[in-house]
Formats: structure tokens, sequence, C-alpha cells
């Protein structure tokens, strides 16, 4: 009986000894399946998440209002009464130029070999103009400098879009070019060049003779050769009585008119208004006194603007917006009718696509990847457009313990399974 109790014990020992072997065994390799799941699993998920990446970039966007506008400036027609048939005009300071008072303008000759002695005139000009820019060029500027300055007109004159942007910069890369040619070995004597053209302008003023008459500048400004029939069609006295629907009627453009003086005029740049048309809504943002800077649509310049009255009527959805300026224009600002971007607002930032925006408890942020670890970092959100944003990333105070956006970043603008703290492997 003992025995046959002892064989039993033994037995069930023996069993129950094996079964645990078995089942540490089968317990290490569901761990090892796990693991290798696990690191497969996680291997793929990497793999799948499909990450695109970029490097942050400062940039800034606006908001604006656009406008039409008329610009009223203080001008004088210059008569053409003295212009007939046989008479030849010099252009002393070319047809658009800056003036000063009492400057010479305009010459008249009614000599019968005027008007082709006139045009060698302005190509001597144009040449000695020409020489001595390449020679001021030559003269302060390294051969390296110079590169830099013909990449630069190059990149401008391939991007621009203005046919008078155009001429003067393909004018300002040959002179570069020029100068560049002068340092290098090919050495030109513009002193000489200049004096021999200074001699042929003498001798052509010779044989014109006597001007019939002179024009000189009756202002410190511009002188345009050409009138476009607008010239004082608002004139600065109208702007502070005429009523909405005068002044309204006034801005549009659809008069058209000839040339109404073929001699041109002078205009004084210095003192200058907008006159614009906008809708009623838009005043809200625009009020007396208040300065912006506002985009010319003729030169793309920005210029600094006052509001300088604010003219709604009950009734009208239209509402007119006259602004002031003392900032001297430049020639290429001037055109009576332009198209202009009142700037609101300017937001500087880090220009994303939308898709890297992700929110975390309501707030908006990006993940970034710092060396091979996912972070998240809160933004706000400025101003948005078409498929992007612009975000600040500076909102972060430092005692929450979460460093702020950095330029360096590289933003997770495509990915998912994304949380912070991740490790990932990215190439």
């Amino acid at each position: 009986m003992l025995s046959a109790s002892l064989k039993f014990w033994n037995g069930e020992c023996m069993d129950t000894a094996y079964i645990k072997r078995i089942g540490f065994y089968l317990i290490l390799a569901v761990l090892a399946l796990a693991l290798i799941a696990s690191l497969i699993y996680h291997a793929f998920e990497s793999l799948s998440d499909d990450l695109e990446l970029m490097f942050l970039s400062e940039t800034s966007d606006v908001e604006a209002l656009s406008m039409k506008a008329y610009m009223s400036v203080e001008e004088y027609v210059i008569s053409d009464s003295e212009y007939v048939a046989g008479i030849s005009v010099e252009y002393v300071k070319g047809q658009n130029a800056l003036v000063s008072l009492k400057d010479t303008v305009i010459r008249l000759y009614d000599s019968d070999n005027a008007q082709n002695l006139i045009t060698q005139l302005e190509y001597l000009n144009e040449r000695m103009e020409f020489c001595k820019k390449a020679s001021d060029y030559a003269a302060k500027y390294s051969v390296a400098r110079l590169n830099e300055l013909i990449d630069k007109t190059e990149n401008s004159l391939l991007s621009s879009e203005k046919n008078s942007d155009k001429n003067k910069l393909r004018t300002e890369y040959e002179t570069l070019l020029a100068a560049r040619s002068s340092k290098m070995g090919n050495s030109v004597d513009y002193a000489a060049i200049i004096t021999s053209y200074q001699n042929e302008i003498k001798e052509i003023y010779s044989n014109l003779g006597k001007a019939v008459k002179e024009y000189n500048s009756t202002l410190n400004g511009a002188y345009f050769s050409s009138c476009d029939g607008y010239e004082s069609k608002i004139s600065q006295s109208e702007l502070s009585s005429s009523d909405l629907q005068t002044v309204l009627d006034k801005i549009s453009d659809e008069y058209v008119s000839g040339e109404t003086g073929k001699l041109g005029k002078f205009v004084n740049l210095n003192s200058w208004y907008l006159v614009c048309s906008t809708d009623k809504t838009s005043t809200y943002y625009l009020k007396k006194g208040d300065k912006f800077d506002v985009e010319l649509g003729s030169s793309g310049r920005i210029c600094k603007m006052t509001v300088d009255r604010v003219v709604t009527e009950r009734g009208y959805d239209e509402a007119v917006v006259v602004f002031y300026s003392d900032m001297m224009l430049e020639l290429d600002d001037y055109e009576h009718y332009q198209d202009v971007k009142v700037i609101l607002k300017e937001h500087k930032g880090y220009k994303l696509p939308i898709t890297a925006v992700r929110y975390e408890n309501g707030l908006p942020g990006v993940y970034v990847l710092r060396g091979s670890m996912v972070k998240y970092r809160l933004v706000e959100i400025l101003s948005s457009g078409d498929g992007y944003v612009i975000v600040s990333g500076n909102v972060v105070p430092p005692e929450e313990g979460m460093s702020s956006l950095s330029r360096y970043d590289r933003v997770i603008v495509r990915g998912q399974n994304l949380f912070d703290g991740k490790v990932i492997v990215y190439d």
C-alpha cells in the first residue's frame, strides 16, 4: 500500500514538474513571438508612417484691401501753342525726368536738319551716361562684387513683368558687364571716350543754332513729355468739398481723352493724394488720421500714407477714402489711375502646409523631428491662405516645460501614428 502510494506520488510529481517545464518553455516562446511581432510591427509602422518633412523658413503675409485709385497731384500742363509743323523738339532732360525749379526741359528748333541733329544728341547723351556709370562702377566695385550685382540684376530681369522695368534692368546689366570687362584686363579709357562725346555734342549744338523757344520747370518735381487727359481731373481743392457721388463719378476711368498737351507737363511729386473707391464695410478699418503702408500698383513700391478723409453716405454701399502723403514719389510711381493695396496688418512667422497642423486638447501645434524623436510644439496661427498657414512658435512660456518652435526644426508635414516622444527612424 505504501509502495503504491510512493509510486503514485513520484509519478504525479514528475508529471507536474514536466508540465511546469513545458509551460515555462511555452511562456518563453510566447514572449519571444510577442517581441518579434512587436519589432516587426514597429518596423512596418515606421515604414507605413510615410513621413514628409520640411525645414522651417521665415516668411511674411499681409492682410490688405485692394482699391482702385486716382492719383491727385499738383501739375501744370505745358501749352503747345508754339508747337507747329516744322518745329523740332529737344527733350533736354529726357522725356521723363526729375527736375529742379527753372531747369530747362524743352528747346524748340526750326532749322531744316534739326530733327536729325536732335536724334544724334539723344544717342550721344545716352552713350555718355552709359560710359560715366560703367567707369564709376569699375572704380567702386571689385570683380567679385560686380559678379554678385550681375547675377542679382540678371535674376531681376528674368522675373520682371513690366517692359519699363525690363528696359532699365537691361541697361543696368549691360553697364555692369562693361565695368567688369574693364577690370578684367580689357581696360577701357572711359575718360577719353566721354571727352570725345562731349566735343561731338558741342559741335551739334553749334549746328542747331539758337532755339526758337525754351521751357523751364515751374517747380521741383518731375517733367513728363506726355499727357493722358486725366490731368487735374480731381483737384486737391475738390477733395475736401465734393460729395460722395461727385467723387465716385470722377474716380471712374471710363472717360477717354487724347493728349491735352503735346509738350507735356510738370508734376509736383512731393505732395500727393490717392482718391480710392471701396465698399462701405472696408471703411471700418480706415479712420481719419490713421497711417498705413500703401502698395502702388504702377511700381509696386510701398509708401507710408495718412487717411485724410473717409466719405460715406446713407443709401450707398460704396465709399471714398482719401489718402495723403508728402513722401516723394519716384517717376515709376506716378500714374493717374492705378490699383493699390492698403496693408492693414503684416504677419511674420513660418509658412507651413495646412496638413502640418495638428490639434491637441483643442490647441494647434505641429510635430517636429529632433534627431530620431518626435516632439510636439504648440503654435499660434497668424493667418491662412489656400492650403497654407503662417504660424508663430513663440506661444509657450519656458516654465511650462515645452521649448518653442525653432527655425532649424524639421516639421512633419505628413505622417501617421504620431505622438510626443515617439522614436522613429527616418532617412
